[in-house]
């Protein structure tokens, strides 16, 4: 049985039911770049309608990581874990609650509140990282108690580094620097891409011994496909600052790398057809880019941030969530007194909105099952503190 100390950071929570349900048809290209056309949403600050939630379990949920999902598109479930204090050697009486919320009713219930060890059962890989997945058996029968049928749920994990698939699967550097994917439920391991052959001799900033050759470049930053059956990843180059983007298809057991070394950030559409591909335009004042990647071909959209929208113009963005055929995105704008406002980006027409005022500062945001909505947790920046962060649905039109 694995050990049952708790050093959980942050828990990133997916339920295999979540998904899009919109249909996606364009046709890429690769060779010209396109500046995404302007529109009636482009011009005038258009936003839409939204629904505050109020929790009367805000003030008690303030000393926890909070986590949440849709259940369907009117439910939302809420996780909430206190973590384990190592410097007080403080382990609190219910380190775990967790409520389900309804948008119909705006009431909430509470579903569960104790021990870890109930709903989680620990998975270690590595030594300097800890990994967590569901008791799913026991986690049923509580939820199922509530009248909720859930029929399954996605791993998670402490460390972003290696995230854990929907498929139980870990991927991630092995002590080789091999990328590998690990099972969790037969503790095998496969190696999906070799460290590069490539060797070079480490630099001044690196401890030990000058002389041994080091890997050219490491494997970081995994992202998964909703079914687990794929997943991108990043190879950071030592003497570069540009990045290579794979994406390691399980299926059919192969590695396509992607010609787009400014990327920053990256997520897979429902159907594992196209890679949504982001450069947040941080690093050496380079463009700020999106690009629609077919998997099938290799071709791809592209679309550069370069015009005012509505008024502001985006200094970065960074990536919130993906639903067909649209892109939520947090921007910082160049108005150094504005917050960091979320733009809904259509990848098939073109179209920019600003759904949030322009002060709202976004921690996270997940589109609903149908696509339909938004469900976004912040505050706004210059009004509100982080203690008066809440729920926010906003409605797609």
């Amino acid at each position: 049985m694995p050990t049952k100390k708790l050093l959980i950071v942050l828990i990133v929570i997916t339920f295999l039911v979540t998904g899009c349900t919109k249909e996606t048809t364009y046709s890429p290209h690769q060779e010209t770049p396109s500046i995404a056309p302007k529109s009636k949403d482009t011009e005038e600050a258009s936003y839409t309608s939204q629904t505050v939630t109020d929790l009367s379990i805000y003030k008690e949920l303030l000393r926890y990581n909070l986590s949440y999902d849709w259940i369907d598109n009117e439910n939302i479930i809420i996780f909430a874990t206190m973590k384990y204090n190592l410097a007080v050697n403080h382990q609190p009486d219910d380190p775990l609650i967790i409520y389900l919320y309804s948008l119909n009713t705006k009431k909430e219930q509470l579903i569960y509140k104790g021990r870890f060890s109930t709903f989680i059962q620990e998975i270690a890989w590595r030594d300097e990282h800890k990994f967590y997945d569901f008791n799913s058996d026991e986690a049923q029968k509580i939820l199922q108690s509530h009248g909720l049928s859930i029929t399954g749920f996605r791993n998670y994990y402490e460390s972003p580094r290696y995230p854990i698939s929907v498929n139980g699967l870990l991927a991630g550097a092995n002590s080789n620097e091999d990328m590998v994917t690990y099972n969790i439920q037969n503790k095998t391991t496969t190696v999906v891409k070799p460290v590069t052959d490539k060797l070079i001799k480490p630099g001044q900033s690196y401890s030990g011994d000058q002389s041994k050759l080091i890997p050219e470049s490491i494997y970081q930053y995994i992202k998964w496909s909703k079914d687990g059956m794929a997943f991108a990843f990043f190879e950071i180059f030592y003497s570069s600052d540009d990045r290579g983007l794979h994406v390691a298809d399980l299926e059919d057991n192969k590695v396509q790398s992607i010609d787009f070394g400014n990327v920053s950030t990256m997520a897979f559409t429902k159907d594992n057809q196209y890679l949504i591909a982001l450069c947040d335009g941080v690093f050496d004042n380079r463009d700020k880019e999106i690009r629609v990647y077919n998997l099938n071909d290799n071709s791809y959209e592209h679309f550069l941030f370069t015009d005012t929208i509505a008024g502001f113009n985006v200094e970065t963005f960074d990536l919130l969530d993906v639903c067909e055929p649209y892109i939520a995105l947090r921007c910082s704008v160049q108005d150094k007194h504005r917050g960091s406002p979320v733009l809904l980006f259509n990848y098939q027409t073109g179209q920019q909105k600003w759904v949030t005022s322009p002060i709202y500062l976004p921690y996270f945001a997940k589109f609903s099952p149908k696509g339909n909505k938004l469900l976004v947790y912040g505050r706004h920046y210059y009004t509100e503190t982080k203690l008066d962060s809440k729920f926010m649905v906003i409605d797609i039109n």
